[in-house]
């Protein structure tokens, strides 16, 4: 234990704030996320509610639009908010101009290929992605005359998929086992197709074929690298690939101890929940070092009473406290940092524990490299960084540990005199094309 600090909630890593965003309205079609606008969308009969997610998950009553009767799979704003996407079946995307409220549509073929999904971009090339199970269908959307035009089509056998608006990157899963990848990335920047590459999984007892399924695939970005994991089943292993612009390259296997997990990504640290367990293992990629910062720990619910109570209350009072299950069976991870309770209609919101993290390891220097790498608590961070430089001067630590350690602060404060915005550590932004 680092001498001098002390955390509260010691006995976790990572925790969610008491009160969460609550959404339980009545009659609603279910909730979704779009992760481009970051809006949590309820839809209901005939209107859309929207909640803004900022910093803080807790917010007041959601904006509205009116929309027609009919199914919803799934809903997604523009990237400018002027028109609203609402899949309705495997077979049609609807598109409502929100100005207006003329709507267009866009069907495939029923009886040769199916709608996964769609998406905005903002890819100078085209405004929608529309996924089939027969390719890609590249759209401008063209709000004055309320229509949609094809710019291009891209053949390919795509089983599920896979995208996130922050890395820009999707991923088409195809084959027997769903293994094999074919990959492009959408951004400001044009279109990058990444060459096609095969997923590892083991093979089971009997010589067995699992199948690959989409829960079990996970695109992060940290640090500005994009990263996909993939869970083995049967290995019991988190396989990690680095994506490059001419490459895909597998670069190390995380462990895993829960036949169910999650990924989250909170301030660049690799969050790997361990559903069955109920516990969660943190690990910061930034070195290429694929080791846990540390043991699994459970995750903690802060806010539902005072913290020297909360850090020795078991995880099930947390849950009843608040009304739900931690890692329930309502859970839905939504990358990078939120989860949704869809049964008890919440959206909490993931964060570090930076104090009971630097409480945890008597290692100065690491722990203080650690922590200048962190950018969303800074206060937090200047705080437990001057606490440790004083503590080790304090416990007449070796010359050479004190030298480093005070090397490793002025090298963070010079660092951050020259880096506009603050944003150092942070190599390359998502919305940049994958690495050379």
């Amino acid at each position: 234990m680092q001498g001098g600090l002390s955390s509260p909630g010691a006995l976790s890593h990572a925790y969610v704030q008491h009160p969460p965003l609550r959404c339980d309205i009545p009659d609603i079609k279910g909730l979704f996320y779009d992760d481009a606008n970051k809006f949590l969308v309820a839809p209901t009969a005939d209107r859309i509610l929207y909640w803004k997610i900022a910093a803080s998950t807790q917010s007041g009553p959601p904006n509205s639009d009116p929309i027609n009767e009919g199914p919803i799979l799934s809903v997604r704003f523009s990237l400018d908010q002027k028109a609203i996407g609402i899949q309705r079946s495997s077979h049609e995307v609807e598109f409502r101009n929100r100005e207006t409220g003329e709507g267009c549509s866009k069907k495939c073929r029923a009886d040769s290929e199916t709608i996964l999904g769609f998406f905005w971009t903002d890819c100078p090339t085209c405004d929608v992605i529309i996924i089939k199970t027969s390719g890609l269908d590249m759209l401008v959307y063209e709000p004055q005359s309320n229509a949609l035009r094809l710019v291009e089509s891209k053949k390919c056998n795509a089983t599920w998929y896979l995208y996130t608006h922050e890395s820009r990157l999707l991923l088409l899963a195809s084959g027997m086992q769903c293994t094999l990848f074919t990959g492009y990335q959408f951004s400001a920047g044009g279109i990058v197709k990444l060459p096609k590459f095969e997923m590892v999984m083991s093979k089971s007892e009997a010589n067995n074929k699992p199948v690959l399924a989409a829960a079990d695939v996970h695109i992060v970005t940290v640090y500005g690298r994009i990263y996909c994991l993939q869970l083995d089943r049967v290995g019991m292993a988190l396989n990690l690939y680095r994506f490059y612009r001419d490459a895909v390259v597998q670069q190390g296997t995380l462990p895993v101890y829960s036949s169910r997990i999650a990924v989250s990504a909170v301030d660049n640290i690799i969050m790997v929940h361990q559903i069955d367990a109920k516990v969660v293992i943190l690990y910061d990629v930034f070195m290429d070092s694929y080791a846990p910062i540390s043991a699994p720990l459970p995750l903690l619910v802060r806010g539902l009473a005072s913290n020297s109570k909360q850090a020795a209350q078991p995880a099930d009072q947390q849950s009843s406290a608040y009304g739900g299950t931690l890692y329930g069976e309502g859970w839905n991870f939504l990358i990078p940092d939120l989860i949704c309770d869809a049964e008890n209609g919440l959206l909490w919101k993931l964060h570090l524990d930076l104090e009971a993290i630097a409480a945890s390891t008597s290692d100065a220097p690491s722990i203080l490299e650690f922590l200048q790498r962190r950018k969303s608590d800074l206060s937090m961070v200047k705080t437990l960084s001057l606490a440790i430089v004083r503590t080790t001067i304090l416990e007449r630590r070796p010359i050479t540990l004190v030298a480093k350690a005070m090397d490793i602060i002025l090298d963070s404060y010079s660092r951050s005199m020259k880096t506009v915005g603050g944003a150092a550590g942070v190599r390359r932004t998502s919305e940049n094309l994958l690495e050379p």
